[in-house]
């Protein structure tokens, strides 16, 4: 996990989540980058000090935690409240990247393969009409 002290438009300063390509999502690991982040960021930036942690990703999407019910990534999702009301349609194109390792545009459905419970369930989701969607929010204290 990396995590950046920034200035959230809404929120005031936050420790701002990114989970980069291959990064484990199951709580030890989160939460170690976590503590780590607090002492790191006292050190450098004493007066940016914030106990909220922000991630913006296609993780957080609700359908995540119905559709791979017991799964390391819904059990992350779970893990935070929303914030914001609109979903932010550009995490499709980070879910065809992260997801299958394409860039855009996007393939017709029917070439995705579906080899994961992850793939099979996101490529499910475009054939019925729906769009992956990056959402806002906060870890659940």
């Amino acid at each position: 996990m990396q995590v950046e002290h920034t200035l959230h438009e809404r929120l005031g300063w936050v420790r701002s989540l990114h989970i980069p390509d291959g990064a484990s999502v199951d709580r030890d690991a989160v939460d170690a980058s976590l503590a780590a982040s607090v002492v790191a960021g006292a050190r450098a930036f004493p007066e940016r000090t914030t106990d909220v942690v922000h991630c913006a990703s296609w993780l957080l999407d609700p359908w995540l935690v119905d559709a791979l019910p017991g799964s390391r990534l819904a059990a992350f999702a779970a893990r935070f409240d929303l914030v914001g009301d609109e979903p932010d349609d550009e995490g499709a194109d980070d879910v065809l990247w992260f997801v299958w390792g394409r860039r855009p545009p996007w393939p017709d459905v029917a070439d995705l393969p579906r080899d994961t419970r992850l793939r099979a369930a996101i490529a499910e989701r475009i054939a019925a009409g729906g769009r992956p969607t990056s959402r806002e929010g906060v870890l659940a204290r």
